[in-house]
């Protein structure tokens, strides 16, 4: 691994964790000696995950690296309707029992077909869809045309978006509740709602292509 080959701003923050020059790494269990095992929890893996994470919210506090994109259109063999796939950043407030609030966050998915007002899929099942191989490139200007359609109808999703936060902080209070109880033998109190509106960090145009 050359450390000192990374984007400056992810330099600075490694070498503060002593991470500089070139070492060997592996991301298999029991590596060899003087190898060093970069898990999920390693500094190298936790900090690329921030740096993308801050480049597709700020753009513009990216330096050295091209930020990923936020927004965007391919041909996919997901889908057999274009789709937009929404990427959402949902906030919660989680008040318990003691009336102490606490704030949680998750990121998750919707996804529409064109015309509907009702998801396609959410969650795991939204995500899925963006994550299967491109079945190939759609040219330029109908990208741009594309997402700025989808943009257009993204207030006609709103109602849905809502819809779907409310539901997973249903769930969390439920999952909250539940961990709780099983630890401390305490009764579900847990009040759980969603910050509105919920975060549109991400919309994906996926055009239907034959198998």
């Amino acid at each position: 691994m050359h450390y000192d080959q990374l984007p400056q701003q992810l330099q600075e923050r490694l070498a503060a964790r002593g991470l500089t020059g070139t070492r060997l790494v592996s991301f298999h269990d029991d590596p060899l000696p003087d190898t060093t095992h970069v898990g999920r929890t390693h500094p190298l893996v936790s900090m690329l995950a921030e740096s993308v994470s801050e480049g597709a919210l700020d753009p513009d506090g990216v330096t050295g690296a091209k930020p990923m994109g936020r927004a965007g259109a391919w041909r996919s063999t997901a889908v057999n309707k274009l789709t937009t796939v929404l990427l959402l950043r949902l906030r919660f407030t989680l008040t318990t029992s003691g009336r102490k609030t606490l704030l949680a966050e998750e990121a998750s998915a919707v996804a529409f077909e064109r015309g509907e007002t009702i998801p396609l899929a959410t969650g795991p099942e939204a995500l899925a869809l963006i994550e299967q191989a491109a079945a190939g490139d759609v040219a330029t200007p109908v990208i741009a045309r594309q997402v700025n359609e989808a943009l257009n109808r993204l207030p006609g999703c709103q109602d849905a978006i809502s819809s779907y936060a409310h539901e997973r902080a249903a769930k969390l209070g439920e999952d909250h509740d539940r961990v709780k109880s099983a630890t401390r033998g305490e009764g579900a109190t847990t009040e759980v709602a969603p910050v509105l509106p919920a975060d549109v960090i991400g919309l994906y145009v996926l055009v239907p292509e034959a198998n």
